[in-house]
């Protein structure tokens, strides 16, 4: 990840389920060009995975405090990290005023793959009457 920008150049183009322009990637690789300036990126998946209590504490909370609230949920069906068919569910549950925006064609990073859907669903879900 620090020397090689593996985030950028590998998870990047596995998480989404359309081919990035050479002009997306490179706004991608310049936001960390360096890599001292990838520290964070290459710490954050060990830091995540040893987070088991502080996630189980999310997974209270979150429906504790704000599941009364009015939620969209908005899901890539391809995504190989958060599968559908386990997670769905599970944030279905933490809401109980949710709207599902199933994405078929979107992978992990459903910005880039669904851009257009993610804005017409925010606004559509938030916008004021």
């Amino acid at each position: 990840i620090l020397d090689r920008n593996q985030f950028v150049e590998r998870f990047i183009p596995i998480g989404t389920a359309r081919r990035l322009s050479p002009a997306e990637m490179e706004h991608y690789r310049a936001v960390q060009p360096t890599p001292e300036l990838r520290v964070a990126v290459a710490v954050f998946p060990g830091q995540i995975t040893a987070a088991h209590a502080f996630l189980a504490r999310l997974a209270r909370a979150v429906p504790e405090r704000l599941g009364h609230k009015p939620a969209l949920i908005t899901w890539g069906m391809k995504d190989w990290g958060f599968r559908a068919q386990t997670q769905l569910p599970r944030m279905r549950a933490a809401f109980s005023d949710c709207h599902v925006l199933e994405l078929p064609r979107a992978a992990h990073y459903i910005q880039e793959d669904a851009p257009a859907e993610i804005a017409a669903a925010i606004t559509q879900r938030f916008a004021p009457a």
